[in-house]
């Protein structure tokens, strides 16, 4: 049968919910938290779900927000608890949460979480129809089939073959309690691992944005902030997605500065009415295609503001982005570039692909162009060295930020980390693949090549894929000499591996190696270690004391003659015969003190 649903069913809020309004057998709620809480409580004289089988359906619809891990919290007398928590899908297009659900015992109370952030939704009261075992176990099958979007194979035979020899050996209660695992583990997989940090993290409400608003309004001394926007034929759609980003930042001392390259009519219909709406809107029209360093240098004369910043024209601008630029920009007066994290967006809005980016990182930007978007520049320092540069048209901005960094100090160039930019991911765009515009790769080549002529490091570039690049930094002349020193206690399999590795594979041409045994007893072992105080750039030293990492190499650096010094474990293997050659050259440079390799594990997969 199925159990009333207003009139069986209560939802009483008890945590972080606001209601905003009910009628028609639903609810209009807003969660004001992270753990927003409503009790399921019986009405009519019905009894609270005895235990059993059921299948619950409710129509739980967001209009700001997501919906976000729902679950039921179950009392079966010693309290809710993460233990005995009910895992809900999410609600499908519709609004439609439709699932198996099994109440293990009686109940004392049943509490609903349905998000697990801020959002405004509706929702009905739940629906708790009572189903048998067997159907159950069918029912979630078919659930596992449809998360895993195969009619037979994915998910679904797997499951189906684990629950009947669990069954055939413990029985249906302990065969049921796998396929729940795995029924809930198919709706509850890191398929939207993004989408639930956008909404725990960096989603936009109205009264978030409000609350935005009054604090830029409230900043004391604001920057100015130029935006330029180079043109050419956009889809109007985007252009007009673009624009009004920067139209609905929360900060509003900035000026746009539009120039575009010899585009259609309808684009520059769109671009004209937009100039007429705000008088923050600067326009230039270029009468001749010129590509968009040419464009953007045009839109750069506009600039008014004391900073600049680059917005690509079928781009997007978070709503604070400016906001956020603008607070660093204050918090640290001596900043002249400040750049943030990025995702990109599709054609439906739909955002994906975050990179979260480090703090200042002069060697990653050398090897690719991490800084990206949003970057916003000291507009004199952009126009002192005469901005973007006709011929590195693909990797344009990585020229001007390398260029850039040649006049700065570290503390002058400020990382905000947060999503302030979404980068539209279109077919023919490098947001989707690199290989959309196959110039830019050896365009940034050739800006990394120049930029390491003018510091004058006599390193060199290589071209890698993906916009990729490698230096390769000169070693002195001579080399260094390089101690290894290899702490070691018995297990000779691992040492020889390791020692014989080093001498078949290095092409370095000066190390030694400083075998440190910390009291092996291993014959095998010792056996080995005097066959190596034999060998030609090989030492052996007694280290007779209890075993301390730190301690062992202490020591035996004190002991060693090379100007550096190379920490190698006893079981790592060399597979590249440069290895030595790279570090070396790397942990030499100046500004430099310490240098890691990456390590592999066996199958190749990386350790750190």
């Amino acid at each position: 049968m199925w159990f009333p649903t207003a009139s069986g069913v209560a939802l009483v809020p008890v945590q972080q919910l606001l209601v905003r309004g009910a009628g028609n057998g639903r609810g209009d709620y807003e969660s004001t938290g992270d753990d927003p809480q409503f009790d399921v409580r019986p009405d009519g004289g019905f009894p609270l779900l005895p235990p059993g089988w059921y299948r619950l359906s409710v129509q739980l619809v967001p209009s700001e927000g997501q919906i976000i891990k729902p679950c039921l919290y179950p009392d079966y007398g010693e309290g809710a608890s993460e233990t005995t928590r009910i895992d809900l899908p999410e609600p499908d297009a519709d609004g439609l949460l439709d699932c198996v659900v099994l109440i293990r015992a009686t109940l004392r109370t049943l509490r609903l979480d349905p998000t697990v952030g801020r959002a405004r939704f509706s929702l009905t009261a739940p629906l708790f129809s009572r189903i048998s075992p067997w159907r159950a176990a069918g029912a979630m099958l078919r659930g596992i089939q449809a998360a895993s979007g195969c009619t037979l194979l994915g998910d679904t035979l797997p499951a189906a073959a684990g629950f009947a020899r669990r069954f055939a050996r413990s029985g249906f209660a302990a065969a049921a309690d796998l396929l729940i695992e795995r029924y809930v583990s198919s709706f509850r997989r890191d398929r939207r691992d993004y989408q639930h940090w956008i909404a725990l993290f960096d989603s936009y409400g109205p009264a978030s944005l409000e609350q935005a608003r009054l604090r830029a309004a409230a900043m004391a001394n604001p920057p100015l902030i130029s935006i330029v926007l180079p043109v050419h034929d956009t889809p109007v759609e985007f252009l007009r997605r673009c624009i009004d980003s920067v139209l609905a930042q929360t900060f509003v001392h900035w000026q746009l500065c539009i120039a575009d390259d010899a585009s259609s009519g309808a684009v520059r219909r769109v671009l004209r009415e937009y100039a007429e709406r705000d008088r923050r809107i600067q326009l230039h029209l270029r009468d001749r295609h010129g590509h968009i360093c040419e464009t953007t240098n045009d839109a750069l004369e506009r600039a008014q503001g004391q900073y600049t910043g680059f917005l690509d024209h079928d781009d997007e601008l978070a709503p604070d982005a400016l906001f956020e630029v603008a607070k660093a920009l204050v918090a640290n007066p001596d900043a002249r570039l400040v750049y943030s994290d990025e995702d990109k967006i599709d054609r439906s809005g739909r955002r994906f692909d975050p990179n979260f980016k480090p703090a200042w990182n002069p060697d990653l930007l050398r090897a690719q162009n991490y800084i990206c978007h949003f970057a916003v520049i000291e507009t004199a320092l952009v126009r002192s060295l005469g901005g973007l540069r006709p011929g590195f048209e693909g990797a344009q901005d990585h020229d001007l930020l390398l260029r850039c960094i040649e006049k700065l100090q570290a503390d002058q160039i400020v990382h905000v980390p947060k999503v302030l930019y979404h980068w539209r991911a279109i077919p023919g765009s490098t947001a989707l693949t690199r290989d959309a515009k196959d110039y830019a790769s050896s365009a940034g080549a050739r800006a990394v090549a120049e930029h390491l002529v003018r510091c004058e490091t006599n390193a060199r570039a290589e071209e890698l894929s993906h916009g990729h690049y490698r230096v390769r930094w000169p070693l002195p002349e001579p080399p260094p000499r390089v101690s290894l020193i290899v702490p070691t206690r018995d297990k000779v399999e691992l040492l020889r591996m390791c020692v014989e590795s080093i001498l078949a594979r290095t092409d370095y041409p000066d190390f030694e190696i400083v075998v440190v045994d910390n009291q092996s007893s291993d014959p095998d072992a010792l056996a080995y270690l005097a066959e190596l105080e034999q060998r030609e750039n090989v030492r052996v030293l007694r280290f007779d004391a209890p075993f301390n990492y730190s301690a062992i190499n202490n020591w035996a650096a004190r002991q060693c003659d090379g100007q550096v010094l190379g920490l190698v474990n006893n079981d790592i293997e060399v597979i590249s015969p440069d290895w030595l050659q790279e570090m070396v050259s790397q942990a030499v440079r100046p500004d430099v003190g310490a240098v890691g390799a990456m390590l592999y594990y066996p199958d190749d997969t990386i350790q750190h």
